[in-house]
């Protein structure tokens, strides 16, 4: 996120993402993101204070109704089934072919 470019990029997939990602500094770059498709695929092993971390950040997109950034898809092992369905219907508005390559 110190890239000077990294604000203008049109999509980000990052996948097997380990415990050491700085979660909470990308959340505050997430609530100014307007424009980065973001998608978030985190490996194994997570400590439970990481997956309970994770989880707010869910409950927290889920629970915006109107939402002023552009959502990231956020998919970890262990997570609950409802809110991967609420997750996806956000962050993909209906369409699979959002991230499609």
């Amino acid at each position: 996120m110190n890239i000077p470019h990294f604000m203008t990029l049109d999509s980000l997939k990052l996948f097997n993402v380990p415990e050491a990602f700085d979660l909470e500094n990308y959340y505050i770059y997430m609530k100014k993101n307007e424009r980065t498709e973001v998608e978030l695929e985190f490996g194994l092993p997570l400590s439970d204070g990481y997956r309970i971390l994770l989880n707010s950040i869910v409950d927290d997109i889920i629970a915006t109704e109107n939402h002023d950034y552009t959502p990231p898809w956020i998919e970890f092992y262990g997570m609950d089934a409802e809110k991967f369905d609420q997750l996806e219907s956000i962050v993909y508005n209906g369409d699979a072919t959002h991230f499609e390559e």
